[in-house]
């Protein structure tokens, strides 16, 4: 059989690989999607979409889509974590967290999101995802095909296949995507290490289905019930679906004498006393281990094959982060492609792609280190005193009870860290930051807080314009957008800059999409008022540079060589990023490789 031909391959039919297919469809570019299981997962891996998530499929028009798939055209959701005495209608109230949902009212101030997170199920997003595939014509899918190995060649990479009936395929594309997992083989096969580790233990999870349990809560909704057996138990979709988890006695464990109905039972009971009702059924079972690593590269030697997604990182399951980073890195990674395979971009484009996704995931990693530690603390004093203690009416209960709250409070819930979610802060070669405009990096990070600002490098920030219906980002265009603010009393003056500025970049090669805001004074002051009447936002949402008049044309060109990869911009200095941000990890557990 002669090789296919196409632009991109990507490796990989889960979420984050299907994503990167389906945003280069967006930007017209083909790709060959080859994954090696003909059906999608029945695992339940994901269960909460970030905020920047959903504002991410809002951009790709399909926000809308994804909420109504998981029934909740709100967004509403229970952020609790709860610790319980027994799962019974008569187990007495227990000490919880809950930070409170990120709410899409308020000042209008720029501070919050477009979008609400949104508790969504990974088996339900993964299919929904494939049909999205499967409905684009510029995206070959290739269910049932094994990837075997690459090579990179002059003129690109050629990557080897066979099919669910022994077929063998090549494919000559100018680039390789690896969205293969955990156990990428595609990253195997660049020979690229992970730093991190997998964490002491195992974990049994049960994915079951029971209307009754869904009936019972005797405390209202939660997104975690921990249990003094220990284990605890997700709220999947606040439907009736949930998840069953339990720490094995040692990794070696053999599961297949679990019961999975008796291992429910006594994660919702009380200690020796287990809880039983109607489980309606048993979807699925697996051990797993939690881990913390990260890719020492996220591309080939030859820089033609780049990793995205579990591929390259690996999160615990608090957080969310696994998942939301890798839609994250799906995007940054598409729009990348695309304006290369367009001959728009240069030699650093692809590069700075590492340099962010992956400084992005070391303080995601960082952070949820912490947040497993202050949490270790609590559980500690909740599985180490005992149920007697705990419920007891007497002055030693109230005192324990209250010890876990606030312990939990301090932790706090990880589904309203806007910090992480919004406040990334790209420091790249492809970010314009020359010279500053006097708002340098002088706000210290919090991982609770977004604040917003149009500095370059930072997400650009959702505000309502005065009709209070439609969000600035909106008037964004699928690639790059140029976002002028205007006045009655201007007399065209900013439209004509921009007119300018787009009209040379046409020149160039490269479509920017004009976005005019007339007379949306609020909305101007968010986006910077009096340092930037001009901004620059790329594909992903990120600005690339802002200014308060649009230079001479020497100078856009300038601008829009760095921006997009030709040259670095001037007085950036790369700093390369090894295995030592791994030494949180060192400090803990010193077989860190």
């Amino acid at each position: 059989m002669p090789p296919l031909t196409t632009p991109v391959v990507i490796v990989g039919g889960g979420p984050v690989g299907m994503l990167i297919a389906f945003n280069l469809a967006r930007f017209g570019v083909p790709c060959i999607l080859a994954e090696v299981k003909s059906e999608t997962c029945l695992w339940p891996r994901m269960d909460l979409a970030y905020c920047r998530t959903v504002e991410i499929f809002r951009m790709m028009g399909i926000a809308e889509e994804f909420r109504v798939k998981h029934e909740l055209a709100t967004g509403t959701y229970s952020p609790d974590n709860r610790l319980y005495t027994s799962s019974s209608p008569s187990s007495q109230q227990s000490p919880h967290s809950n930070s409170g949902q990120v709410s899409l009212t308020g000042d209008n101030d720029g501070t919050g999101p477009a979008e609400l997170g949104q508790r969504c199920s990974h088996v339900v997003i993964e299919a929904w995802l494939k049909r999205k595939c499967l409905e684009q014509a510029s995206i070959d899918c290739r269910f049932g095909w094994k990837y075997l190995s690459h090579r990179e060649v002059a003129e690109g990479v050629e990557s080897f296949f066979v099919d669910e009936n022994g077929n063998s395929n090549t494919v000559r594309s100018q680039n390789l995507v690896g969205a293969d997992g955990r156990s990428s083989s595609v990253r195997q096969n660049c020979a690229i290490k992970m730093f991190g580790t997998y964490l002491p233990g195992a974990i049994f999870l049960v994915y079951f289905r029971s209307k009754e349990f869904s009936s019972l809560r005797p405390f209202g909704r939660f997104r975690n019930m921990f249990s003094p057996s220990p284990g605890w138990i997700i709220d999947q979709q606040e439907t009736d679906t949930f998840t069953a988890h339990k720490p094995l006695d040692s990794p070696d464990q053999d599961t297949s004498l679990i019961d999975p109905h008796e291992w429910i039972y006594e994660i919702a009971g009380e200690a020796a006393q287990p809880h039983r009702f109607k489980i309606d059924e048993i979807i699925v079972t697996s051990a797993w281990c939690p881990s913390f690593a990260v890719a020492e590269r996220y591309m080939s030697q030859g820089g033609r094959v780049v990793l995205a997604g579990d591929a390259c990182h690996r999160t615990p399951s608090h957080g969310s982060h696994g998942l939301n980073t890798g839609i994250e890195d799906a995007l940054a990674l598409s729009w990348r492609l695309s304006t290369i395979l367009k001959t728009h971009g240069g030699p650093h484009l692809l590069p700075s792609y590492q340099t962010e996704q992956r400084t992005t995931i070391m303080r995601r990693l960082a952070h949820a280190y912490t947040i497993a530690q202050s949490r270790k603390s609590g559980l500690a004093l909740w599985e180490t005193h005992g149920q007697s203690e705990f419920i007891a009416e007497a002055v030693g209960g109230e005192a324990l009870r209250a010890q876990v709250k606030t312990q939990l409070d301090e932790a706090g819930s990880t589904c309203s860290d806007l910090g992480i979610e919004l406040d990334m802060r790209f420091s790249s070669s492809v970010i314009f930051k020359e010279g500053g405009d006097g708002e340098e990096e002088v706000r210290e990070w919090d991982a609770k807080k977004y604040f917003p600002t149009t500095y370059p490098g930072h997400r650009a920030p959702h505000v309502l314009l005065s009709d209070n219906t439609t969000s600035i980002l909106d008037l964004l265009g699928p690639e790059f957008s140029l976002v002028s603010f205007t006045t009655s009393t201007d007399n065209n003056a900013i439209p004509h800059q921009a007119n300018f500025f787009i009209t040379l970049a046409s020149e160039m090669g490269l479509e920017i999409h004009n976005s005019l805001v007339d007379d949306e004074e609020h909305a101007h002051g968010v986006w910077g008022g009096e340092k930037a009447n001009f901004v620059l936002v790329r594909p992903d949402g990120y600005v690339a540079w802002r200014s308060m008049s649009v230079p001479s044309g020497e100078e856009i060109r300038r601008i829009l060589r760095v921006v997009l990869g030709w040259t670095v911009c001037p007085g950036y200095v790369e700093s390369e990023m090894k295995g030592d941000e791994m030494e949180f990890l060192r400090t803990e557990y010193p077989e860190t490789t």
